[in-house]
């Protein structure tokens, strides 16, 4: 018998090392909401790629990305929008998630599972 919570459950079945769940925002017979963030502080400057000069800059509203149904419900994740800034080539962005695009509402994996039906 292990500890394991329903969040850690669902934080391996997602398979995004990049994030770490914190909590089921809402769940029901159809769907599941899932609160998230980056596991890392920084992400390289798009530009310079340095980590070095790249600081968090705020953020905005939560994003939320349908990702692949889990316990065959529809899943949403629950991101923060986050603004950095480096001052090495004094530009900002965004930070960039590796399971969905830019502006995207879809994960790249839903979006895969989709193009092959």
């Amino acid at each position: 018998m292990t500890d394991a919570t329903p969040i850690q459950y669902f934080n391996e079945m997602l398979g995004l090392p990049e994030l770490q769940l914190h909590k089921i925002v809402y769940m029901d017979a159809h769907q599941v909401h899932l609160e998230a963030s980056p596991v890392t502080d920084k992400q390289p400057c798009p530009v310079c790629h340095s980590e070095q000069y790249v600081k968090r800059d705020g953020r905005n509203k939560l994003r939320k990305i349908r990702h692949l149904a889990v316990f065959g419900r529809k899943s949403y994740l629950h991101v923060p929008s986050l603004r950095l800034a480096c001052s090495r080539c004094s530009v900002g962005f965004v930070w960039s998630y590796e399971f969905v695009g830019p502006n995207s509402l879809y994960g790249i994996a839903l979006i895969y599972v989709i193009k092959l039906h």
